[in-house]
């Protein structure tokens, strides 16, 4: 091994690009992996959202991506904003979904209540969130997004039937 000291010159100016490098792809293979990438190939964002933003919510995107604490969801009468925090943000273009593209499907466990969104022109994307969060989203869309009613929520952990 070589000592600190010995180390060449351009191993120390290159080590930071190679750093840089290393994040971008990783942040654009997780994007790829989650999904995001197929949204934002028919939902990317063309203009600046005009609407109030929820920052710092976590969502879970096609069942294999965390995005814990770190995802923008603003909602307006036309639609649903989604980012993520600035050093998540290579791979993951800020996208704009309009409110007729998305469906919900809330489901209650013993523990919590989530809910499932779907994308009608990308379909193997869902992005999974709390209840409570889909209801914050509902209230700010001026009814343009809405929920299924109570009684018609699925249980995640029913009971058989008694016989």
């Amino acid at each position: 091994m070589i000592p600190v000291s010995e180390t060449p010159e351009w191993v120390w100016r290159l080590a930071p690009l190679l750093v840089v490098a290393g994040w971008f792809g990783v942040m654009n293979f997780i994007a790829f992996v989650g999904g995001w990438k197929s949204l934002a190939a028919v939902y990317q964002e063309l203009t600046p959202f005009v609407g109030e933003k929820l920052r710092f919510r976590s969502g879970q995107l096609s069942g294999f991506t965390n995005y814990g604490s770190c995802l923008t969801l603003g909602a307006n009468h036309m639609g649903l904003h989604m980012s993520v925090v600035v050093l998540m943000r290579p791979g993951h273009h800020p996208l704009f979904i309009p409110w007729t593209d998305v469906s919900v499907e809330i489901t209650k466990s013993w523990l919590t209540s989530v809910a499932m969104l779907r994308f009608a022109r990308a379909p193997s994307a869902t992005l999974q969130i709390s209840a409570r969060l889909a209801k914050e989203l509902a209230s700010k869309s001026s009814l343009a997004f809405t929920l299924p009613e109570e009684d018609t929520v699925e249980t995640a952990f029913e009971l058989p039937p008694e016989e």
